[in-house]
């Protein structure tokens, strides 16, 4: 058992030196260490969460005044002053609402930077901990699959945001660039045929990184579960159990999983990729028979996340061929 623990500590003796050297080298997280910058991004998850609610709540509240108005004004004999008073009221509301919005914009925008700083700290991390792994015996590799799967699923949950597609599909399809004689709107047609290729083609980029992701997180769960299986119960197994709670959230000094929080990151994520998905359906030209529907609400397995990021790559490398058609076909 005092094998298993000395190889843990040597472990976390590696990381802590790999913080020393990354943070001494990054720009702009040097004077700060990685709890902290962790810390920074649960608060920041929190509080635009938090705004989110509050534009909800708000926003319910306009719909339903909307309402009022209209059952008012639609009586034989209308209350004006009422319908002053709750237009007057649904003005500030609106406001109140823009407001919040032009904020919520800024504050997840700063998500996004914070991010970007672990992601790549996440990536500087596991990258040297896979060159040292080439070089370890079996129970020290193990060690750094645990690590290892660690940090990838801290990156997954650092993902950029997922936002629909800027452009509109069913637009683009009905472009012909060679039935366009105007130069100017031939010009203009044709840089938003190369926007939408450019933003294609960054979609396809971000899809493939998740897919490699949760690819090397199904691997390494196996790993481990195998490690598992064969080490020996009283010696090996309470210490490197892949789900075994302290031993493994407590690593060089992270910040822990919340899986409840990783649930709905996932969803989160899996929601979005769904509603791109839809976009890019059309009948007649791209036709999508998806499973998904309106998307998960419930538990979801890596598995099906997979499948959704395999079957939505497809379809835009598919886009981005119909996109390449109509540029080049107009040269």
């Amino acid at each position: 058992m005092s094998k298993h623990i000395n190889s843990n500590l040597i472990g976390i003796n590696i990381l802590f030196i790999l913080f020393g050297l990354f943070f001494g080298a990054a720009d702009g997280v040097h004077s700060q260490d990685l709890v902290s910058l962790e810390k920074r991004f649960s608060d920041q998850v929190n509080f635009v969460n938090r705004q989110k609610q509050i534009i909800d709540s708000l926003q319910i509240i306009l719909t339903e005044r909307a309402k009022l108005i209209d059952t008012e004004k639609k009586k034989a004999l209308p209350n004006n002053d009422k319908i002053i008073e709750l237009m007057s009221k649904s003005a500030t509301l609106t406001n109140q609402i823009n407001n919040l919005q032009i904020k919520l914009k800024k504050d997840e925008n700063e998500l996004e930077s914070t991010k970007k700083q672990l992601s790549l700290i996440y990536s500087e991390l596991i990258d040297s901990l896979k060159l040292i792994q080439k070089s370890a015996n079996l129970s020290r590799s193990h060690d750094l699959n645990n690590q290892i799967l660690f940090l990838t699923e801290k990156k997954l949950l650092v993902s950029p945001r997922v936002s629909n597609l800027s452009f509109n599909p069913e637009y683009i399809i009905r472009i012909d660039l060679n039935t366009i004689s105007d130069p100017t709107q031939r010009k203009i047609h044709s840089e938003y045929l190369e926007n939408a290729l450019d933003e294609v083609n960054e979609q396809i980029q971000q899809v493939t990184i998740r897919s490699d992701e949760l690819k090397q997180i199904v691997q390494l769960q196996k790993k481990v579960e195998r490690f598992v299986e064969e080490a020996d119960f009283e010696g090996s197994v309470k210490f490197f159990n892949y789900r075994s709670g302290t031993d493994r959230n407590a690593l060089a000094g992270f910040i822990p999983i919340d899986k409840t929080e990783m649930d709905y990151v996932l969803l989160s994520q899996f929601s979005s990729y769904s509603s791109m998905l839809d976009q890019l359906n059309m009948p007649g030209y791209i036709n999508i028979k998806s499973k998904w529907g309106e998307g998960k609400t419930t538990k979801l397995s890596l598995g099906e996340y997979a499948s959704l990021l395999k079957e939505l790559r497809n379809y835009l490398q598919e886009y981005r061929l119909v996109l390449n058609s109509k540029l080049q076909s107009a040269k």
